[in-house]
């Protein structure tokens, strides 16, 4: 009797331990398998805003050549101290008439322009009057030194145009002269008197649009398409340069 008693404690105790382990197999979660994530790699296209970027650029690299051309000049000629004063005292009264012009808005487009342009050459003027006989001298040479400077980079772009597009020789002269007719069409409208600064502005950007035009003209198929694999490239490796450049200042960031 005993013996049987004990059997059947052993038995409950077997099947309690069994039906607990088969609720917890049941209760167990499985976990499920782990999603494929799908690399997506980076192209190397020129997007439009890559390109506006470097349209931006390259204006923003205009207005920097310039300033350090003011800046050479202005070292060169040795302003005295009350030299100095002088042009910022007309500095200031050109900063309040501009500000002074932008305030009415009585008046139109072309008469804004032309009392900005009649401003700004008024300063000139009076820039001019502060400055001897020698500083004018120096900024005349400064002026032709600069202009000889640009030949010699347009020469050196015709150069390797001609080696990387493979132009001949009567190529490189039409250039040539479409550059220099382009040149002299520009003096005249900067020696236009009748024309305003923003109208000067306008129309040398669209002689120079033509211009480009033209020398595009000059070219045959392939070498265009080559010209526009060259633009590619270079728009794509200034792009790198400046995502490169916005990295680095996040990180120092």
């Amino acid at each position: 009797m005993k013996k049987t008693a004990f059997l059947f404690l052993i038995a409950t105790v077997f099947f309690a331990n069994y039906s607990i382990a088969q609720s917890k197999t049941k209760t167990t979660p499985t976990p499920a398998p782990k999603a494929k994530t799908t690399v997506v790699k980076k192209t190397s296209v020129a997007t439009p805003v890559v390109k506006k970027e470097v349209e931006e650029k390259k204006e923003e690299k205009g207005c920097c050549k310039m300033s350090k051309c003011k800046k050479e000049m202005g070292k060169m000629i040795e302003l005295t101290v009350d030299q100095k004063k002088l042009m910022k005292d007309i500095k200031k009264e050109v900063k309040s008439k501009l500000q002074e012009l932008k305030k009415d808005q009585s008046i139109t487009l072309k008469e804004y322009n032309d009392r900005k342009t009649a401003i700004i050459t008024e300063a000139k003027a009076k820039r001019e009057s502060v400055l001897t006989g020698e500083q004018k001298e120096k900024i005349a040479t400064f002026k032709k030194e600069h202009q000889k400077k640009k030949e010699e980079e347009f020469e050196n772009r015709i150069n390797k145009m001609k080696t990387s597009l493979g132009l001949s020789e009567q190529q490189v002269d039409e250039i040539k002269k479409i550059h220099q007719k382009n040149k002299e069409k520009v003096e005249s409208i900067k020696n236009n008197s009748q024309l305003n600064d923003f109208e000067k502005k306008s129309q040398i950007q669209e002689l120079r649009k033509q211009s480009q035009e033209m020398r595009i003209k000059v070219l045959t198929e392939e070498q265009k398409n080559k010209l526009e694999d060259i633009k590619k490239k270079k728009m794509h490796t200034e792009g790198s340069k400046m995502k490169g450049n916005e990295e680095k200042i996040e990180k120092i960031n």
